[in-house]
């Protein structure tokens, strides 16, 4: 979208290596060797502008989060930066992500604030789906943790039940996907109603015509008034650790993950390419947020967009007090949120099997 390049503001040294593009994406801070003039005290190299693209519409939640982030960056990148936000638009993330794919300079001038569901259209096989998860150069990232919910009837979540258990599904390529391979990996039969979300699923729950349903960050209260409601938190998806592992969400430190509850009713973890997919689908339905540049950004620039956005968590975190399950990422936490989420071609493809052998569905 640039044809100009401009000389960033000194940052270190790099190193080269030959690295392959996954790793490039979420392996070392410093995947390519710094150019010549990254060396050179030559100025603020986003004092001509620079733009975040919004993976959303005009004035929808992705756009306010976005205008906090820039707002914060700003105070943090060196002193004459300015940033513009630009709303993309589509009824998704996908238009986005393919424009930004195909038509961004890496200058390190231009980042995409994009969401979880971008990532799970990517990790389905959405035809509409042209870009390449594995181009994208993470900066930082947000997460809010999901939970499922069930009803005060639901004794326990327990694989071998007489009757399969129902949870409500806004489509087989939304958030909720995780919740079920997740169940199904555990052995429990498992029944989507699908075309449930919001409040229309809460009611589907609360009259019985599902038995669970998966809510993520904002919409969850706290467990007693979830009581009140006839509700009752079971299970938590688990927040990506750096050590391949899921951890206890902060905001939910009482709720076992979904991997315990394997490991309780199996013995295990569950392992293969269909596994692996279950991982990327955990981070990518969790994530509120990604920030992130093109494949081959300079090394200088990557750096600095890095130390800014480091820089930048206490002002986003006193920005959205309301968001106080939402885990606000460093740069070191958004790579290894990357690992999870960027899936190799083999899990990948093993969930596409997986959802068109078990429930008849292909992404469309």
């Amino acid at each position: 979208m640039r044809a100009g390049r401009f000389p960033p503001k000194r940052c270190g040294a790099g190193r080269s290596s030959a690295i392959g593009r996954r790793a490039v994406l979420f392996g070392s801070l410093w995947p390519f060797a710094a150019p010549a003039w990254a060396k050179s005290n030559a100025g603020n190299p986003l004092a001509a502008g620079g733009t975040l693209l919004i993976a959303g519409p005009h004035g929808g939640m992705l756009e306010g989060l976005a205008t906090s982030l820039l707002a914060a960056l700003e105070r943090r990148f060196p002193k004459g930066t300015v940033l513009h936000a630009t709303a993309v638009g589509g009824f998704d993330s996908v238009t986005a992500a393919n424009q930004f794919d195909a038509w961004v300079m890496p200058d390190g001038l231009t980042a995409l604030v994009v969401p979880g569901s971008a990532v799970i259209a990517w990790l389905v096989g959405a035809p509409r789906v042209q870009f390449d998860l594995g181009r994208w150069m993470p900066v930082t990232a947000a997460l809010a943790p999901a939970v499922l919910l069930g009803s005060e009837r639901l004794a326990e979540l327990r694989p071998g039940g007489r009757a399969p258990v129902r949870l409500a599904l806004s489509d087989f390529a939304g958030p909720e996907l995780a919740g079920l391979l997740g169940l199904s990996l555990g052995r429990m039969d498992v029944t989507p109603v699908v075309g449930l979300r919001g409040e229309a699923a809460f009611a589907a729950l609360h009259r019985g015509i599902v038995d669970l349903l998966m809510v993520q960050g904002a919409k969850l209260g706290p467990p007693a008034e979830l009581s009140r409601y006839g509700f009752k938190p079971l299970l938590a998806l688990g927040v990506p650790s750096g050590n391949g592992g899921f951890a206890r969400a902060p905001a939910y430190p009482e709720l076992p993950t979904l991997s315990e509850w394997h490991r309780r009713w199996l013995g295990t973890s569950p392992t293969g390419a269909l596994a692996r997919a279950w991982g990327s689908l955990v981070a990518a339905a969790q994530l509120i947020y990604a920030l992130v540049l093109p494949q081959l950004t300079p090394a200088a620039m990557v750096a600095l967009w890095r130390q800014c956005a480091d820089a930048a968590v206490p002002d986003l975190a006193a920005a959205a007090p309301g968001q106080a399950s939402q885990l606000l990422e460093r740069s070191s936490e958004a790579m290894t949120l990357g690992r999870f989420m960027a899936a190799p071609p083999e899990a990948r493809l093993a969930l596409k099997e997986w959802l068109a052998n078990r429930y008849q569905w292909r992404p469309s």
